[in-house]
């Protein structure tokens, strides 16, 4: 069940928005997951982020501004600890996946407290 009402125009755009990022950063994830030998992660990496996505996209779609901005933020801590882990490190990699993980999770908290 949804934190609250979707709009249909709103969840068109964000799926497509939504897809154009993911098409940019899952094929060298997915290709980082194969090179390190873990052919096996390959099925639950694409699921995983697959259902990120559609977190996002829902969360666009309430336009409630606090759920969007802290999914995306989540989705963005998330992209990057894969990055980090399956295509290469990144100086800044740990510290910005704990910032936006933890900004992301306190704004979806707070955009149920305040719809």
């Amino acid at each position: 069940m949804l934190a609250g009402p979707t709009n249909g125009v709103a969840l068109g755009v964000a799926a497509g928005g939504v897809a154009a990022t993911v098409q940019g950063i899952a094929n060298p994830i997915v290709r980082g997951v194969v090179a390190r030998g873990h052919r096996e992660l390959v099925g639950p990496v694409i699921a995983y982020m697959a259902v990120l996505s559609a977190m996002f996209v829902i969360a666009l779609g309430t336009l409630n501004p606090l759920a969007g901005l802290g999914a995306g933020l989540f989705f963005c801590s998330d992209a990057m600890l894969a990055w980090n882990r399956f295509v290469r490190p990144l100086a800044w990699g740990p510290p910005a996946v704990i910032v936006t993980y933890h900004l992301g999770q306190g704004l979806l908290v707070l955009s149920l407290v305040r719809r």
